[in-house]
């Protein structure tokens, strides 16, 4: 079966809840996902999920967690380099492979399909 681009695109636009479907569960207004009270039990919902409520430490936790898993891909794909290319000397430099991204801008849209 083919698609067009245009239905391969509302495929993704739907995915990420950029558009969404009225009367759809899986695909339902994203600010029908939190619970009706969630404003006023926030804290035991925060701490249902184990998350902190201050979004600095939040972050925080978030890079610093990304930062590790990062350093262990460079360390991996430095080895497998070397493995592939027979050049043992090269895994005692252990070069970075994949270099973290400056931040871009987020572009939500969000229609509503009746």
């Amino acid at each position: 079966m083919a698609f067009s681009p245009a239905s391969i695109e509302l495929r993704e636009q739907l995915r990420c809840k950029e558009i969404w479907v009225v009367g759809a569960d899986r695909y339902r207004n994203p600010d029908e996902d939190v619970p009706a009270d969630f404003e006023s039990r926030r804290a035991v919902y925060y701490a249902a999920l184990g998350l902190p409520r201050d979004a600095d430490v939040f972050v925080d936790r978030l890079r610093t967690e990304m930062q590790d898993a990062l350093h262990t891909l460079n360390a991996g794909c430095g080895r497998l380099w070397a493995e592939r290319h027979h050049q043992p000397d090269r895994l005692l430099r252990q070069p970075d492979l994949v270099s973290p991204l400056e931040a871009g801008p987020c572009h939500a849209k969000r229609f509503v399909l009746t």
